[in-house]
């Protein structure tokens, strides 16, 4: 199993943009709970011995260490999906 996000954009007139998130795998005993009904961030707390990851670095702060956060691993979707939004004349 693996993990991704698709960011959507929606102007107040109707335009509209997405863009996705960079794509990881999930370990085998993460994606066994998940499987089972359990939510990722639920399973990560489990598995890794923490509490509330998915507020602090989520799945991808856990496996990559610390080195990508939510935050980052987010931000670069979020500006690709607004691409059309700051290129208005070609969009």
């Amino acid at each position: 199993m693996f993990a991704f996000a698709w960011i959507y954009i929606e102007s107040d007139q109707n335009k509209s943009s997405q863009s996705k998130t960079g794509t990881f795998y999930l370990p085998d005993e993460v994606t066994k709970l998940i499987k089972s009904g359990m939510e990722l961030g639920e399973a990560d707390d489990q598995v890794f011995s923490q509490l509330n990851s998915k507020q602090q670095g989520g799945s991808v702060g856990i496996l990559t260490h610390g080195v990508v956060d939510r935050k980052a691993y987010y931000s670069q979707a979020i500006i690709l999906a607004l691409i059309p939004f700051l290129n208005k004349n070609l969009y």
